[in-house]
């Protein structure tokens, strides 16, 4: 769509860059593809035209005209990097704001799938979320005692279990593999 581009990042790879000139981002692999898929304007001759920005050759006199560069891509929210799943960029400054707005007020609703070895005994998950310390990247655990972070309140749905009797929704069976979603409210 020409206001925004979604794309599955896996896990194990950063959403920016751990510095503005390094690769290995899907910042980085966004900005390529979008930079792979412009086409510079013609002019019917098969050349660059109008519509750019126009470069002063010497004298201060107009030169060659250049089209305009497209604002970089922005990630409209963050998944962490051990995270895959769909990942929101903006390809305009007002889609990102249009597009941001509706992250921070949560009228986008994340989820999460993953696969545990029991049901959890739970179905809400409250707590505190800090840093991973001596990390290049942004890691999040579940703070320790008397630590302070950021408040984390997630309600957890079984979806399936294949433990010995167990049905989607019972807590406590052991010896199978249950597909767990989660879904964060804060």
């Amino acid at each position: 769509d020409a206001s925004m581009l979604v794309v599955n990042k896996p896990a194990g790879v950063g959403v920016t860059p751990e510095h503005r000139w390094r690769g290995g981002s899907v910042l980085n692999w966004v900005m390529w593809h979008l930079s792979r898929d412009a086409a510079p304007p013609q002019d019917g001759r098969g050349r660059g035209g109008g519509g750019g920005q126009r470069r002063r050759g010497r004298g201060g006199r107009g030169g060659r005209r250049t089209p305009a560069p497209a604002p970089e891509p922005r990630p409209c929210h963050r998944l962490d990097l051990n995270t895959s799943g769909a990942l929101v960029f903006a390809k305009t400054p007002e889609a990102a704001s249009a597009l941001m707005s509706q992250f921070e007020s949560r009228r986008v609703r994340k989820a999460y799938a993953a696969l545990c070895t029991a049901p959890p005994g739970e179905s809400l998950v409250e707590g505190e979320i800090c840093r991973v310390d001596g990390v290049q990247h942004c890691e999040r655990r579940v703070c320790g005692p008397g630590e302070s972070g950021q408040a984390a309140r997630t309600s957890l749905v079984v979806v399936a279990d294949s433990a010995a009797g167990g049905e989607a929704g019972s807590a406590g069976a052991a010896g199978g593999e249950c597909l767990l979603l989660a879904r964060p409210e804060q």
